[in-house]
């Protein structure tokens, strides 16, 4: 049966939140290694909530596209990669309510329980599996061919990774 999965990095590895695309139905697994985890998953799309193909200098064009994007108020939340640890607003409760409800909306009201209840809050905190769903979300948008990504046509990294956000 097909699945995608929506990956996010978590205090032990990597949370993946995984889709059967024909039943709807998820689950999520935490893995030590990303190589655990392709070589779990046999997923048509793994869409990950991390940044791939970094500059060596200066903000990526795709950072800078989705904050302007977003607008002034929304788009503080696009931090341009710098290696400097963040605290968004997501690990505020408010912040972290309003990803419980657009998680609701795209997957059903019982789809985050879900997923935290298979598993444990030492392996993955709520932002965590937040994240993996969001990009659930894109790997969804993949799938339907209706993604776009920023920019349109993006550059490569030294490493030949495209720098760009899909959404």
């Amino acid at each position: 049966m097909p699945k995608i999965a929506g990956v996010d990095g978590c205090p032990s590895g990597w949370i993946a939140v995984v889709e059967q695309t024909e039943t709807h139905n998820i689950t999520a697994h935490v893995f030590l290694t990303f190589s655990d985890l392709t070589a779990a998953l046999d997923a048509a799309v793994i869409a990950i909530d991390i940044p791939i193909g970094l500059t060596n200098h200066g903000p990526r064009q795709c950072d800078l596209d989705a904050r302007s994007h977003l607008g002034p108020k929304r788009g503080t939340s696009v931090f341009p990669w710098s290696g400097a640890p963040i605290i968004p607003p997501k690990r505020r409760r408010e912040g972290h309510a309003t990803r419980r409800a657009l998680i609701n909306n795209a997957f059903g009201p019982l789809a985050f329980e879900s997923a935290r209840n298979q598993v444990l809050p030492r392996h993955a905190s709520n932002d965590d599996i937040a994240d993996a769903f969001a990009a659930l979300w894109t790997a969804q948008r993949i799938v339907k061919g209706i993604s776009r990504t920023m920019p349109f046509d993006p550059p490569v990294d030294s490493a030949g990774l495209p720098m760009r956000m899909m959404h």
